[in-house]
């Protein structure tokens, strides 16, 4: 079970939740042209974000596009994350899901997934932080006509450290605009490595994932959407990705390879990859892992 609050006025949700409670949403003005404007979902799983959920709400709130609603799902956090994001709650568009018990990292982020009803979903983990154009640039993308064949779109995103200081930007291994979904991915397995971006860079259609077979990366979820469309890449829009001492990136273990690989093995089934290039994405992944954990050690170092 969980609690739902949405509001100050309590009625049930469904079974999966306790209350719900909701403020008259004549206390907010959308506008004709949110009325209009298609749904998008934003997705945030919580647990123990205490110094970084604001700031990662906030940028939501900041959006210039308004027909939103900011789904989060909170893994019975232990510190006062809740307390930080109270005020937001009065906003009948922002919606919090507390589970009973931890349930995992992975159960959350499908569960809050599955809450979503929106035409498109946007996830956001609650330490990083989009731009305020970013749901407006990304809608647009998808709404266009002439994209009717793009899947994922996506913008590219910078490095911040604990205090929000810009650490570095990551490059773009992919052209602006229109990209083939499938080259895409196996441009992932020559360089062993999730090019496209974490969950923060992306959006798509949530039919698309209505039959999704591995939620628990970003890259199964990037391969799957992409098996049914184009990549669209918006260059000159960039999401922050904090790297922190609690965050999922850190906390990465020797093992974590392993798990990665095996994933990948998947995706290189299901899309018929060669397994030449599945050994050399092996390969690139176990040196990259290391180079990795040394970066974002010296990165955790220097912001203290």
């Amino acid at each position: 079970g969980c609690l739902c609050l949405v509001g100050s006025e309590m009625c049930i949700r469904d079974r999966r939740c306790a209350h719900s409670i909701r403020i008259d949403s004549n206390t907010i003005s959308r506008g004709k042209r949110m009325n209009e404007s298609p749904l998008v979902s934003v997705c945030m799983p919580l647990y123990n974000k205490e110094e970084y959920v604001y700031e990662s709400v906030k940028s939501i709130i900041d959006q210039t596009y308004q027909n939103w609603e900011l789904i989060i799902c909170d893994n019975a956090s232990t510190d006062t994350s809740l307390e930080r994001i109270a005020n937001f709650l009065r906003d009948p568009r922002v919606k919090l899901y507390k589970n009973d018990e931890n349930i995992g990292l992975v159960a959350n982020f499908k569960r809050v997934l599955s809450l979503a009803t929106g035409k498109y979903i946007k996830l956001v983990y609650a330490d990083d932080v989009i731009p305020s154009t970013c749901l407006e640039r990304q809608v647009r993308v998808l709404e266009d006509p002439k994209n009717g064949r793009v899947s994922l779109s996506v913008i590219c995103r910078k490095i911040i450290n604990e205090n929000s200081r810009d650490i570095f930007v990551m490059p773009c291994r992919y052209k602006a605009g229109i990209n083939d979904g499938r080259k895409a991915i196996k441009k992932c397995f020559f360089f062993g490595t999730n090019l496209i971006g974490e969950p923060h860079v992306a959006m798509f259609r949530r039919f698309d994932i209505e039959t999704l077979p591995y939620a628990d990366t970003d890259i199964g979820m990037w391969a799957f959407i992409l098996e049914k469309g184009s990549l669209h890449v918006t260059t000159d829009l960039r999401s922050s990705f904090r790297i922190c001492s609690n965050s999922l990136t850190t906390s990465m273990k020797l093992d974590y390879p392993k798990h990665y690989i095996a994933l990948f093995d998947k995706i290189r089934r299901r899309m018929k990859f060669s397994y030449l290039l599945f050994a050399w994405f092996s390969f690139m992944c176990i040196i990259l892992h290391f180079v990795r954990s040394f970066t974002i050690s010296r990165i955790l170092r220097n912001a203290k």
